[in-house]
């Protein structure tokens, strides 16, 4: 069970990590946009 918990806590991880590359890549949003996408994922993954 536990291994389980760890695998979708990974796939999450590894999920916000591909956001923030392509939020990075992104050239539509501005860069104070894409600081709140950031501040948001950090968050995300704090509370994962």
């Amino acid at each position: 069970m536990l291994e389980n918990y760890i695998a979708i806590y990974l796939i999450d991880i590894v999920a916000l990590v591909l956001l923030c590359y392509l939020i990075g890549s992104n050239n539509i949003l501005s860069q104070n946009r894409k600081g709140y996408f950031y501040l948001g994922i950090v968050l995300t993954a704090l509370i994962i």
